[in-house]
């Protein structure tokens, strides 16, 4: 999201992940993990982006998933309550 602090886009992130949890008629129950990262000295090309956001989307996967993480030049920002493919298409697509 461009001109947009990460922690502003973490809000609309877990914005995002509160709309798309549901739980589904037979009982099941939806859940949205998102990996968010920002452009830095350590992200100088789109695939440094993506590396950055999975290493976030996999830092929600093991601590319980359901959740928002940052991760701003490599370090992970935990405690955001809480899309990586539609960042990736967008990156892909510029």
């Amino acid at each position: 999201m461009p001109l947009t602090d990460i922690h502003e886009t973490g809000a609309i992130a877990d914005r995002m992940r509160m709309e798309l949890a549901k739980q589904l008629s037979d009982g099941r129950t939806v859940t949205v993990s998102i990996g968010v990262a920002s452009c830095g000295e350590k992200a100088r090309t789109h695939q440094n982006l993506v590396g950055k956001a999975d290493a976030a989307l996999y830092q929600v996967k093991r601590s319980g998933k359901n959740r928002v993480e940052l991760v701003t030049d490599g370090e992970v920002e935990s405690d955001i309550v809480g899309v990586l493919e539609p960042i990736k298409q967008l990156l892909d697509a510029s």
